[in-house]
This record gives structure tokens, sequence and C-alpha cells, in this order.
């Protein structure tokens, strides 16, 4: 080769890296570029990089090479790191640093400095489950046996094992991968039958072993176990309690207590080792509550503790999976499809009351809410502070209204000068729902105190109540332009425009904040939400002057009757 075409060849790479590279930055649809993305909990382990994250939309991100030193940069945008920036040392290998910044004010910095410029190529990035995850390992883990013994699948390894898993649909399956891993050999492929399902495990490409099972029924509650020294997995069979692999996690359930009130409601009680960490999802077809208890695991003991079959819950169930990190799952065979679930932390955090009951009052009750949990009494409270004159009056006493206080738990929003768009979403939820029930319209909440629920489910919430009117409640923020302020009003289907048009005018009117006009964007609760629907942005967290407002409880106050006054206006006509 001529010392021209090697200058033509050197050019060409150089050339096709670029493109690589230009390639690597991917970005947000209007909706996800709205939500502040929330980064905390980074770990390094094993040659794993975890990065976890509360988007369930697409990231917005950018991946680039540097030299002197030869560091991996990757920035995701829009995103918020909770805690301190974090530093990892690694003494062995050629990976030496890996950093986690905040880098800018809405912008996540990974740098990951190594010996060899050749291995940041190699680096495979995947998002999965609201995780990020980096895999920095040189030396693969070596699958060294694959077994199947009475009704579980056991793993072993040289060295500790990465896992994650998912359950994906048509046809419902568990998967659940082996990161940073490699099969011995490949006679240790298993495609099995059992007669209830099938099992297979194989090779997904070079530093990913995966197993997938197929074919049985509550994948959701499945546990996967790790020996104390984490090189030992078991995948548990629904059937099998005869496993000896223990869970490496230290903090444990403690107690389990169920007590049936009847009609009223079916309350069971959690404790934990340790504040609780949780998440909630409704499933159907069968119809089941699960709450996961995150980092927390389940003591076999209280297996033991009997759970008798309810007016509303026709059995309890438990198990540990693993789903980006280990969680207790605890799940809810309900026997009625119009229920809901009231969860309640404790001042301790570490007790967690769940209430199920009715999501609408039996005829022979009076027309009040079956909430469990004193919201009604927090209503009342709220309302006798409020003053209810110039609010119209309820026509017809049938309609029912969902509020959707935005955000909540590990998502905190906008955050600003030592405040959270969660906790002002909720404090003027509250309010609204105050006042609607006090003119007599059947106001619900989506969610009652500061915890996470996603979009998804804010949509089932709204679907089981069959609202007349679905109204989600933000603020703004928008960190380039600090002098933006005022109201913003979203919709998305043509009935949504009929509602944000009389909510934008009696907000504008009642509270004389700037307009910012009424847009339509295909926001997740909006556009799935049946019933017609607004997002309403309630002034913006970066503008100094309005959020020393909106923070305050009589501007609060003002916000939360000139919304009620635009609900009762629409559900009027």
């Amino acid at each position: 080769m001529t010392l021209i075409q090697k200058s033509f060849f050197n050019r060409l790479s150089i050339f096709s890296l670029l493109i690589i590279f230009a390639m690597s930055i991917f970005h947000l649809d209007i909706q996800a570029a709205d939500k502040k993305i929330t980064v905390k909990n980074v770990s390094l382990k094993h040659g794993i990089l975890k990065i976890p994250h509360n988007s369930f939309s697409t990231i917005k991100f950018a991946k680039k090479l540097y030299s002197e030193p030869d560091r991996l940069v990757f920035d995701i945008y829009n995103a918020e790191l909770k805690g301190k920036n974090k530093t990892f040392k690694l003494d062995n290998g050629p990976i030496e640093e890996v950093k986690v910044a905040q880098f800018q004010e809405e912008v996540v910095r990974i740098v990951i400095e190594s010996k060899d410029r050749s291995l940041l190529h190699k680096i495979k990035i995947d998002n999965i489950g609201q995780t990020i995850y980096f895999n920095l390992s040189v030396n693969l883990t070596k699958v060294e046996d694959v077994r199947f013994k009475n009704g579980n699948l056991y793993i072993e390894a040289d060295h500790p094992i990465n896992v994650r898993s998912l359950i994906l649909e048509k046809p419902e399956r568990l998967v659940i991968d082996l990161i940073g891993a490699y099969l011995r050999s490949s006679s240790l492929k298993v495609n099995l039958s059992t007669g209830y399902e099938s099992i297979k495990v194989s090779q997904f490409n070079k530093s990913t072993v995966r197993i997938v099972l197929a074919g049985a029924k509550d994948y959701e509650q499945r546990e996967i176990k790790l020996s104390s020294n984490e090189r030992e997995l078991c995948v548990v069979g629904p059937d099998s309690d005869d496993v000896k692999v223990v869970p490496i996690l230290k903090d444990k359930l403690l107690n389990l207590n169920l007590i049936d009130r009847k009609d009223k409601g079916t309350v069971f009680i959690v404790e934990s080792s340790k504040e609780i960490d949780y998440k909630f999802l409704y499933l159907k077809k069968p119809e089941r509550f699960v709450v996961d208890i995150i980092d927390v695991a389940f003591e076999e003991s209280l297996r033991s503790n009997q759970f008798k079959e309810t007016q509303f819950v026709a059995n309890v169930r438990f198990g540990l999976a693993t789903l980006g990190k280990p969680v207790t799952r605890i799940v809810f065979d309900l026997k009625k499809n119009d229920l809901k679930a009231d969860i309640i932390k404790s001042s301790s955090k570490k007790s967690l009351t769940i209430v199920i009951a009715p999501n609408k009052p039996d005829n022979n009750s009076k027309e009040k809410s079956a909430e469990l949990v004193n919201e009604s009494q927090a209503a009342k409270e709220e309302e006798s502070g409020l003053d209810l004159s110039g609010i119209p009056a309820h026509k017809n006493l049938q309609k029912k209204v969902v509020i959707d206080a935005g955000h909540g738990g590990y998502d905190p929003g906008a955050s600003y000068g030592g405040h959270d768009e969660k906790d002002i979403t909720l404090a003027i939820s509250r309010k609204v729902k105050a006042i609607l029930e006090a003119k007599g319209v059947k106001a619900y909440l989506t969610r009652s105190e500061d915890r996470f629920i996603s979009l998804a489910e804010r949509v089932e919430i709204s679907k089981s109540i069959s609202p007349n009117l679905f109204v989600s409640v933000h603020v703004n923020a928008i960190a380039t332009n600090p002098a933006m302020d005022g109201l913003q009003t979203y919709y998305y289907s043509s009935n949504g425009y009929k509602v944000a048009k009389v909510m934008h005018k009696e907000l504008l009117d009642q509270v004389k904040m700037p307009n910012r006009n009424i847009r339509k964007a295909a926001f997740w609760v909006c556009k799935y939400t049946k019933a017609p629907s607004v997002l309403l942005e309630l002034g913006f967290m970066t503008n100094k002057k309005e959020r020393k407002k909106i923070v305050t409880e009589d501007y609060q106050d003002k916000l939360a009757k000139a919304i009620a006054s635009g609900i009762i206006k629409y559900i009027n006509q």
C-alpha cells in the first residue's frame, strides 16, 4: 500500500468515526423534552456502571471520544443528578476512572477514562428498565455451569454475576440478562420444555448471556436469587420451595398484617427494616394490584402468615424480583374491577399502609369519598380555609372529575429555589378537590400523597373512574429563559380544546396571569385518557418573581379556585 493510499484510508477512518459519533446523538419528542430526567443512586459494581433514571421516554444524549487523556464522555440532556457527584477509581485494568457529575444546569455527564483508547469504542451501553448500563468489563464473567433441578434453573459463574430482568408481552415471557458474561461452552446452551413453560439459555451477544422463560403465568412475582458471593444465580420455579440460594439483600421485611374492614376496605400493613421506597402497578386480566418494595428482601418466614380472603382481595402473593435492582413484590389478586388503592407511609417511613376499597360508593352509602386514609378530613380542613364565593354552582351532581397532581415521589419535577414542582402540584390539586366536593362535584385525585405514579398508571386510574373531565396540574420551567412567565394550557383532542378554552380564560380572568397561549401537544395523559383532558402549566419555576408567588398558600388558593371554577363552568355546559 502506498503512502497516498495509507493517508486516504486514515482519513476515511476518521471520517467514519465522526459519522458514528454524529449518529449517536438522539432527540426526544416534544413531551419528553418538557420533563426533566432525575438521575440518582448511581453505582459501579463488577465492571457495570448503572445510571438509574425516571424517564419512560426516549432520552436525549450525546456520546463523544476525547484525547489527552483518552476518555469517553456521555452527556444526558434535560437531566438532574440527585445527591453528590461521584468518582469511581479502578485500580486494575485499562479503565482508570469513572466520573458522574452535574456538568451544567440540565446536563448530567459521565466521563470514562482509559489507558486503552480502543477499549472506549467497545463499551456497550444499554437503556433498559429505567437504568442505563455501561459495560466496562474487559475480563468477562465465565458461566461455568447451567443446570435445571427440581423446577429451578441454576447458573454458576467464576466471577460475580450482574443481572437484570424484564417482562415482555405477546407472548408474555421473562427475560434475564447476565451482563458482561459468556458461556464457557456451547454445550451449556439450554432449550427445554417443562410442560408448563419453555426455558432457553443462550449467548445473546459477545458479552451477554440471555435466559428466556415463556409460557407460565405470574412472571411479575417470579423470584430470582443470588448467593452471598454473587456467583450463583437461581431462577425459582413457580411451584418450588426448595431453594438453597439466599438473597444478598441485607434489609428485610419485618412484618405483614392484613385487616378486613368489611365493606369499607381491606387494609394491608407492611413493616421494613429500612425506609420504604416503592412502586405501584395496576394490572388487568386478571385484575390485581402490585406493590414493589425497592431494595428490600422478602423474609421467607412471613410465608407462614395466613392471609384470609376478604370481600375485595382473593389472595396475597409475594416474591423477590429483579427489575434493574432487587425488589420484594406483593401481588393482590382482586375480586372486583372497580377498586382503588391508597398507600400511606408512616412518619418513620418504615411502614406502609395499603388500603384497597371501592372506587365508587355503594348505592346505599352517602355521597362521600370511599378513601380510608384521612384524605376526606384533610380536604375538609383545606376547604374551611377557602373563600368559595364567586365559584359557580354545580348543576349536575352525577359528573365526575379526575385531578392529576404532576410528578411525585422520586420524580420531583422542576426544582428551583429549594422548591419542588411535585409539592406545589399536590397542594393545588388537594385544594381543587376540596372546592369541587364542597360544590357537590365527585372529585378524585390520581395521587393523594408524595409518591411516584407512572404516566400509564395515571391513565389507568382515570379509565377506572370514567370521569367527565381530566385535569393535569403542573408548573413550567425553562432554564434558558428565566424571564418567561405566565400560563400555558395544553390539549390533544378536539374535546380537550373545548376544555382548554374554558380553563385558560378562567385562570387568566381570576388570577391575572400573563397569557402564554393554548397549545396542542401529545402529552401522554392527554393523548391516552378517554375523557376530555387538559394539562395546565401554572407559571414558571425558573422565573424568580413568579416562583415566589406560586409557593405561597394564598396564591395557590387563587389558582385552585380558578381551576375549580373553570371545571364547574365546563361541566355545566
